[in-house]
């Protein structure tokens, strides 16, 4: 299957100020066409990807093309995951960092016409959180060292705030135990983004004020 993003062209480029962010204006169902649209105006950085994070699944980072158009919106064929999934949104430059700030959590409802044929399959998970997550204290992800060689990139996503790397203070990739440090605010929800720098991009389960 092919996730095709393209820009909906219906307005002109403005000069680029802060303050963009996520617009959803209309629902996202299972394998439809959709339209992720932004209020404001555009950015000094033109951005690569558009990195769409399901809670506890696999992420999906879709290319942009260059010049990117605020009001056209971007695109999309479909979104390969099942009615009832929530997800968020990230809008990335071409080194995985967050341009604006990540959208809020929506979900996929069902198919109006039954459709399912945008679905992925199911894949053996490579990361798992062995330890609690807790304000600035380390935590530990177990990674699975016959498919990952060293300790994972991990990105924390924040809905409708900030998007950034945790710092790995450890790894021992004969057992494959890696440690991060959690530098963020008490309370706040999260989706942990866990990835190999190339084709595993795993996600953890909303974390919420429960684990701080």
């Amino acid at each position: 299957m092919l996730l095709i993003a393209g820009l909906l062209v219906f307005g002109t480029q403005v000069a680029p100020v802060h303050g963009l962010k996520f617009n959803f204006t209309a629902d996202v169902e299972q394998c439809k066409p959709l339209t992720i649209s932004f209020a404001g105006s555009s950015l000094d950085t033109i951005p690569a990807f558009l990195s769409m994070i399901p809670v506890n699944s696999t992420a999906i980072s879709v290319p942009l093309r260059d010049p990117f158009v605020v009001s056209a919106g971007i695109a999309l064929t479909f979104l390969p995951f099942p009615a009832g999934a929530n997800f968020i949104a990230s809008l990335d430059d071409n080194t995985g960092k967050a341009l604006i700030s990540v959208s809020d959590l929506k979900q996929v409802l069902p198919s109006s016409t039954n459709n399912s044929s945008c679905l992925s399959p199911s894949v053996a998970k490579r990361f798992t959180i062995s330890t609690t997550v807790s304000q600035c204290e380390g935590f530990t992800i177990n990674y699975d060292t016959s498919a990952v060689s060293r300790a994972p990139i991990v990105r924390l996503y924040s809905p409708t705030g900030p998007s950034f790397l945790l710092n790995s203070t450890s790894d021992n990739a004969t057992v494959g135990t890696a440690t991060y440090m959690m530098n963020f605010g008490r309370g706040k929800e999260l989706i942990l983004l866990v990835e190999d720098g190339s084709t595993i991009r795993e996600t953890s389960p909303l974390m919420t004020g429960s684990y701080f």
